[in-house]
């Protein structure tokens, strides 16, 4: 079974998160102004891989740029971040990857309420 906790810290150093870019398919290029880093919640935000809640005070990436001249920005939790820089160093394969992340994507999706 895949882990589906969410981590409160970072596992890497914070200069491994600056200007680091998730892979988003087709607007990979299209975001003008590109800029990332590591940051400290100030309020609640919702993880734009896997929709996981991520908490005030809790560690994030966060990343802004423009799309068709409108700014745009998101935040991506930690463990969605940590799982691609494991798999871009060799310790996880893609298909673990995607494993990890569409078992959070379930978790934090479910319509049984």
């Amino acid at each position: 079974m895949t882990d589906v906790r969410l981590s409160k810290k970072p596992r890497y150093q914070a200069k491994c998160y600056f200007d680091f870019r998730m892979p988003d398919g087709d607007m990979e290029n299209s975001v003008e102004s590109h800029t990332s880093h590591l940051v400290l919640c100030r309020k609640e935000h919702k993880c734009w891989n896997c929709g996981a809640g991520i908490s005030k005070y809790d560690h994030a990436l966060a990343e802004k740029g423009f799309l068709d001249g409108k700014p745009v920005n998101c935040w991506t939790c930690l463990d969605c971040v940590d799982d691609y820089m494991d798999m871009m160093n060799g310790e996880i394969d893609t298909d673990e990857m995607q494993a990890r992340w569409e078992a959070r994507y379930n978790a934090n999706n479910r319509d049984d309420l």
